[in-house]
């Protein structure tokens, strides 16, 4: 399932609040939606737009979670090889985007991998690795040039019976967008949206001064940055990574970023890759593309594409960065190394 980890990135709050004025006064709120720990916090007391912001959320998740009976991705999936199902803009528009992704990944990335997703359950109280018939079985369903998008009438059709599409790669770094453009429109100065790791830094500091925000150890659940990255006003930081969502099960771990080629965790020697864009719905779904292309593939398609910049840590601590991040990023641990300084 295409999820992003829990806490993969975290907000440096030391490096941020120092260079925010005195007179700034954080708002800050955390629930838990969309499967995540979700934190907005305002440079202002602001409790209303706080509260509007996670209605926000909320909403994008009622509309877009296969896991919501009601939602409109479940009521597409529910009718998959049978007809047609309308739904509204903002969710054919993330349709539209992650099928842009499933196709220019070649299907490395898949927005159909729901039944893939379902067998292995990772999420689950007791996972564990599902037989070949399972994988083989799910496999077969998966196939993002069988969904078909009506742009007239704002429809999606899945061409067969036992297709499932699952927005989880992508749906949250919609959500970080929306909340931003419900912050532009209310003329909020500062924000800082973090949705378990998808963060979107709005507005800039008083003093002009780059945020920087900590890239976690991608080889520890704990709180700890092993780099930070300086980044400016409207941007999104969003990680894709292996070490919180898995099992182990007889000495072996795996992981909950599924290939849809082989039907099993994406074994790349990659532990995590971070994408810095401009739009969150961008760097969500890049995040996980750039992690099933691999280190080679990925780092070429991010230099090639100008759509934004990437951190890449592999297994052995070796740390790769896109061209032009190399000005902007400090890793701060000796336990790892800039292989492309």
């Amino acid at each position: 399932m295409y999820k992003k980890t829990l806490m993969m990135i975290f907000i440096c709050l030391t490096l941020l609040l120092s260079g925010c004025a005195k007179k700034d006064t954080p708002s800050s709120h955390s629930e838990f939606v969309m499967d995540t720990l979700c934190t907005i916090t305002l440079y202002e007391t602001d409790e209303a737009r706080i509260s509007r912001a996670f209605e926000i959320l909320k909403e994008v998740e009622a509309e877009m979670s296969n896991t919501i009976e009601t939602s409109e991705i479940s009521l597409v999936n529910s009718e998959a090889g049978k007809k047609a199902v309308v739904v509204s803009e903002p969710t054919f528009r993330v349709i539209r985007t992650a099928l842009e992704y499933s196709r220019e990944s070649d299907g490395n990335f898949d927005v159909s991998i729901a039944p893939l997703a379902d067998v292995w359950n990772i999420n689950s109280e007791h996972p564990s690795v599902p037989s070949e018939d399972k994988i083989r079985n799910a496999l077969s369903k998966i196939s993002w040039s069988d969904i078909k998008l009506d742009e007239s009438s704002s429809s999606v059709f899945l061409k067969r019976e036992g297709m499932k599409l699952d927005l989880g790669g992508i749906a949250k770094g919609y959500a970080a967008d929306a909340v931003a453009d419900y912050f532009i429109e209310e003329g909020v100065k500062r924000a800082l949206i973090n949705l378990g790791g998808n963060v979107f830094v709005h507005g800039a500091k008083e003093d002009s001064s780059p945020w920087n925000i900590g890239i976690q150890d991608p080889t520890t659940s704990q709180e700890r940055a092993i780099a930070t990255v300086k980044v400016n006003e409207g941007t999104a930081v969003v990680t894709s990574g292996i070490y919180q969502r898995y099992f182990e099960q007889e000495g072996k771990v795996y992981h909950h970023i599924l290939s849809p080629k082989d039907g099993r965790p994406v074994d790349n020697e990659l532990v995590s890759v971070t994408i810095i864009a401009k739009s969150s719905m961008e760097a969500d779904a890049l995040s996980t593309t750039m992690f099933t292309l691999g280190l080679e593939k990925g780092l070429a398609y991010i230099n090639a594409s100008k759509k934004a910049e990437a951190v890449f840590i592999k297994k052995d601590g070796s740390v790769y960065l896109s061209e032009n991040l190399k000005s902007v990023f400090e890793l701060t641990s000796p336990e790892f190394r800039l292989a492309n300084p």
